[in-house]
């Protein structure tokens, strides 16, 4: 809804703690690519425990352990951000079609922001 409201058309997806999709929510107008990145960003970020954005900054550290290497669904790519209950994280949501990953991880912090009193 934050995206749609931004005049965003976005593909959502929100996995389970395995990274395993439960939702895919494809946005009118929504560019093909979001089917397949959406559910990429929100497994990293299930698997990881951490946003796809925070992710990258961490590998780009020149020797850091980069975990892509062995993984081909892992990402990059912003936009992924986990699903926390107290401090463990049950699963992931992410955004993409958003014009640049800072707006697509906005959009899924907004979404978590929406549910976070239900989580509690």
């Amino acid at each position: 809804a934050a995206c749609k409201a931004q005049g965003y058309a976005v593909t959502v997806s929100v996995v389970n703690r395995l990274g395993l999709v439960q939702i895919l929510i494809v946005g009118d107008g929504a560019s093909p690519t979001g089917r397949s990145l959406a559910p990429r960003k929100a497994y990293t970020s299930a698997l990881r425990r951490i946003s796809t954005g925070e992710l990258n900054k961490r590998v780009s550290v020149p020797g850091a352990f980069n975990p892509l290497q062995f993984d081909a669904q892992l990402t990059i790519e912003r936009g992924g951000v986990p699903i926390n209950v107290d401090k463990e994280t049950v699963g992931a949501i992410a955004v993409s079609g958003a014009p640049g990953g800072d707006k697509d991880e906005a959009c899924a912090d907004a979404g978590i922001a929406k549910i976070s009193d239900r989580l509690k």
